[in-house]
């Protein structure tokens, strides 16, 4: 019983250095500069890592919905 505690005290120490090391990256922020040619203000705009990989996510889904949709739809044509 000793052993099984030990190592669920070691998942857990593991799972909490990951998350916070995992939570600590997605904080991370980058930052898009639009600077124009002419005299007109800078533009700064500041992502988060999170924001990055969700807008991924939603797009590769999207699209992988809509192969599966036209595969469809061109076998039921043939």
């Amino acid at each position: 019983m000793n052993k099984l505690h030990e190592k669920y005290l070691r998942t857990k120490k593991s799972l909490k250095v990951f998350f916070s090391k995992f939570m600590n990256k997605g904080r991370e922020h980058l930052t898009i500069m639009f600077v124009p040619h002419s005299e007109k203000k800078i533009l700064n705009l500041q992502i988060s890592n999170f924001i990055i990989s969700a807008v991924v996510l939603v797009l590769l889904v999207i699209v992988s919905f809509s192969l599966i949709s036209l595969n469809t739809h061109e076998t039921e044509i043939n």
